[in-house]
């Protein structure tokens, strides 16, 4: 045997209707079909080689965001608050941005697509995800996602495969790799384990890593609950954190019923952003239930700061930059056309 032969398993696909390699050879395709399959296994095994040659490391990369000045890509991040803190909500919201390439009130969202490993089914993201496109002027047929139809069993080794497998037709489907992938939540997600095991958490991340995370520069967010004491941060103790590239917290405002603070509690490399508030909006989504009561769900917005909700009115109202700026006082418009940008990336102006 030659020892530098090369053993690969190769899927043959039907082509020109041909269901098996005989046919394939009457209808003079079979040459092509194997060529074919060849080279998707070839691409496959490189895509599955773990090491890189100098060669490959002479560039010195930048780091990347796939939500500016937020979320940087390629890491595993977390995201966790208590219960009835909007966490999917934000979740979703960072999703759709990616998946459609729409700013993230007003910071850049790279553009690809996106999946949903759902662990809680998938009804009511569908209300969440028409209320956003409603929001936002989008149409729902256009977007690159996926959205699961069950949860994944991540320390079922496995199952996990077969996730990766159902991930490349995804990405097959599309025609590019996943650029974000959303798992809500860690605890209906996480399979045969122990939460508040190190070892078992670390194992979760690991697994995310080697089969959900099959392309360097997709980026994948865990959605996770507080623990008991909610001063302790996330359910199952430090390890998660810790490994994790990036961490999210969202916590109520005092005395509001629908507004949260979004915060960064560490990165790993580069600079938190601020500490931000968002507010829950309701959107109607132009059907109505069994008793002929409107169908509504959430769309959170970033909460606008007293000049910003000043220039929104006015600009609304019919007035200038110009006089806006002069009615706020200021001695040049550059800040209100600066605002006024930032709103209609938020899709507050038209």
């Amino acid at each position: 045997m030659n020892p530098t032969a090369e053993i690969l398993s190769a899927k043959l696909r039907r082509i020109n209707g041909g269901k098996d390699p005989n046919d394939m050879e009457l209808a003079g395709v079979l040459k092509d079909a194997v060529r074919e399959a060849i080279d998707e296994a070839q691409a496959a095994k490189r895509g599955r080689f773990p090491f890189l040659y100098p060669a490959q490391m002479v560039e010195v990369e930048h780091d990347e965001e796939l939500i500016e000045s937020w979320l940087p890509e390629g890491g595993i991040h977390l995201l966790y608050a208590p219960k009835d803190c909007f966490k999917s909500f934000l979740a979703v919201d960072w999703f759709l941005c990616v998946a459609s390439g729409r700013a993230w009130n007003g910071w850049q969202a790279k553009q690809g697509p996106a999946i949903y490993i759902a662990g809680e089914g998938n009804r009511g993201l569908r209300r969440r995800f028409n209320a956003w496109c409603i929001r936002h002027r989008i149409a729902f047929e256009s977007l690159p996602i996926a959205v699961s139809q069950w949860p994944m069993q991540a320390l079922d080794a496995d199952n996990v495969a077969q996730w990766s497998e159902h991930i490349a037709e995804v990405e097959a489907h599309y025609g590019a790799p996943a650029r974000f992938v959303v798992v809500d939540t860690l605890a209906t997600n996480f399979g045969p384990g122990d939460e508040n095991a190190p070892t078992d958490m670390a194992r979760f991340l690991a697994m995310l890593a080697i089969h959900i995370k099959r392309s360097p520069s997709t980026t994948i967010l865990v959605v996770h609950h507080s623990g008991k004491d909610e001063s302790r941060g996330a359910r199952g103790g430090s390890s998660i954190e810790g490994n994790a590239e990036a961490v999210f917290t969202l916590a109520r405002v005092k005395d509001s019923e629908r507004a949260v603070e979004l915060a960064c509690k560490h990165i790993k490399d580069g600079e938190k952003p601020p500490t931000m508030r968002l507010v829950a909006r309701t959107v109607e989504l132009g059907t109505t239930d069994r008793h002929g009561d409107p169908l509504t769900s959430l769309v959170l917005d970033m909460e606008l700061t007293e000049r910003e909700q000043r220039v929104l009115d006015n600009l609304k109202a019919g007035k200038s930059q110009r006089d806006v700026a002069r009615l706020l006082g200021l001695k040049s418009n550059t800040p209100v056309v600066r605002i006024a940008r930032r709103l209609r990336q938020m899709g507050l102006l038209a």
